[in-house]
C-alpha cells in the first residue's frame, strides 16, 4: 500500500501542468519508474543527481540505437520536463515504442500516462477518452502479464476509475493481441 501511495504521489506530481524540471526529490521518487539495469545505469545515476542534460544524452543516444529501457527513460525525461521542454505527446510516442517492444515499465508508464491525463481532466485529447482509458488498461494489464508489481496492484485501481465498457474494451484489444 505505501509503494501505491508514492506512485499515485509521483503520478498527480508529473500529470501537473507545466511546471520546473523535477528538484532533487522528486528526481529520487521518479527513478522508480526508469529502467536502470545495465547501460542504463549511468544515465539514472546522472537523472537522480539532477544532472538532466547527461541523462538526456546518454537515454537519447541508447533510445536512437532501439535499447527499449533508454526509450522508457527518454519518454519519461519528456514527461516530467526533465532536461527537456514537458512534452506529453513525444512521453507518448517513446513510452509506445519501448512499449510495443515488451518493455514492461513503458507499458505500465504509457497506461498511466494515458490514464492519469483523463482521469484528472488534462487531455488535450477529450474525445478520446473512452479509446485511451481502454488502451490504458490493456498496457496496464500486460505490464501486469509481464510481473510488474506496480502494474499488478495498479491494474484493479485503474478498473475503479473505468466503465464496463472501458474494461471490455481494454479486454478486446488484449484477445487481438494473443
Amino acid at each position: 500500500m505505501r509503494h501505491a501511495l508514492a506512485t499515485a504521489v509521483v503520478l498527480l506530481a508529473l500529470a501537473t501542468p507545466a511546471r520546473a524540471e523535477p528538484d532533487a526529490y522528486y528526481a529520487v521518487q521518479i527513478k522508480q519508474f526508469l529502467v536502470c539495469d545495465g547501460e542504463m545505469a549511468k544515465g539514472c545515476e546522472q537523472f537522480v543527481s539532477t544532472a538532466f542534460k547527461q541523462a538526456l544524452a546518454i537515454f537519447r543516444r541508447a533510445a536512437k540505437d532501439g535499447h527499449t529501457g533508454a526509450q522508457n527513460n527518454l519518454a519519461m525525461l519528456y514527461e516530467s520536463g526533465a532536461g527537456v521542454a514537458l512534452d506529453r505527446a513525444a512521453a507518448r510516442r517513446w513510452y509506445t515504442l519501448a512499449a510495443e517492444a515488451g518493455e514492461p515499465m513503458a507499458r505500465y508508464n504509457l497506461a498511466m500516462l494515458l490514464a492519469t491525463a483523463h482521469i484528472l481532466q488534462q487531455s488535450n485529447r477529450p474525445q478520446y477518452r473512452d479509446e485511451d482509458l481502454a488502451t490504458a488498461y490493456m498496457w496496464l494489464s500486460l505490464a501486469a502479464k509481464d510481473g510488474l508489481e506496480s502494474a499488478i496492484d495498479g491494474k484493479s485501481e485503474l478498473a475503479n476509475f473505468l466503465t464496463p465498457e472501458q474494461i471490455e474494451a481494454g479486454e478486446q484489444m488484449l484477445r487481438a493481441r494473443y
